[in-house]
């Protein structure tokens, strides 16, 4: 499976089972996941590109949202 197939199941069960805020708050970081790893199959996806995407995309920001969007992260790849 794709990283792309996985954030859409993702997206279904957000739909499903959260509300609208919420749902826009994991598409803010699975857009950006999807854009960077989409064509790749999900086991060759590791921790350290993981721990790379992360660092990249929370480098400025202050360290209560850093916390989120690792956080938010998690049930994504929990869900897998």
């Amino acid at each position: 499976m794709t990283a792309q197939e996985a954030i859409r199941l993702f997206n279904n069960y957000l739909q499903s089972n959260h509300k609208q805020r919420t749902i826009d708050s994991y598409d803010y970081l699975l857009s950006r996941f999807e854009r960077i790893y989409a064509e790749r199959d999900l086991d060759s996806i590791g921790p350290d590109d993981i721990y790379t995407f992360l660092e990249s995309q929370t480098h400025d920001l202050a360290k209560s949202t850093r916390r989120l969007r690792y956080a938010q992260l998690i049930p994504f790849l929990n869900h897998l």
